[in-house]
């Protein structure tokens, strides 16, 4: 039997380029796994994710890096703040090379680590709530005043208490938590705005 031939390869080509083609080799992998139905599309995007930022952060360009996608990821773009994708890539970092037993939630700083400890989305759904009433209260205020009509803050939080069915302890509340970072927020899109 004879010897089977090693097929000659480019090296010239190859030459600087040996980090491109690991991240290549890598992206052809997962998606040769993704089409074996051992990967989901889910694990495969923050591995995207992570290596598009290790790539930006070494220096190279978006469309070097898109270049080393396989085809079948399209070359549909999108962009995105490199911040948000930092944190992004923060997340999945800390959950890759958590412990075992640290959930994906966990990693991320979505869900608390621990009985008794409330997860982010009940606390953003609550937080947003707050906000919702501290806003609807600020909207009654501003119009009553900017129509020539001024009313007391005490007076829009009564009118949001009754026209929501809430509490006006529970909407007062809200506003006075909220009222000056709702304030601020307007004042540095040119609203001007004065206290009671």
């Amino acid at each position: 039997m004879g010897r089977i031939k090693a097929q000659r390869i480019n090296t010239d080509m190859m030459q600087g380029r040996r980090e491109e083609l690991a991240i290549q080799y890598y992206f052809r992998n997962l998606e040769i796994e993704r089409k074996n139905a051992n990967l989901p599309t889910t694990y495969i995007a923050f591995e995207a994710i992570r290596n598009m930022v290790a790539g930006r952060i070494e220096g190279y360009e978006d469309q070097d890096l898109l270049e080393l996608y396989p085809e079948e990821w399209g070359q549909e773009t999108l962009t995105v703040p490199a911040a948000i994708l930092r944190s992004l890539v923060s997340g999945w970092i800390a959950y890759i090379e958590a412990p075992e037993g640290k959930s994906l939630g966990e990693a991320f700083g979505l869900e608390g680590g621990g009985q008794g400890s409330h997860r982010i989305k009940s606390k953003m759904k609550t937080l947003m709530k707050h906000r919702k009433i501290a806003n609807a209260v600020e909207v009654e205020y501003l119009l009553a005043n900017h129509q020539g009509q001024p009313i007391s803050e005490r007076k829009a939080c009564e009118i949001v208490s009754e026209r929501e069915q809430l509490s006006f302890a529970k909407v007062e509340a809200a506003h006075k938590k909220l009222k000056k970072q709702i304030r601020e927020g307007m004042s540095s899109e040119g609203y001007t705005l004065t206290d009671d």
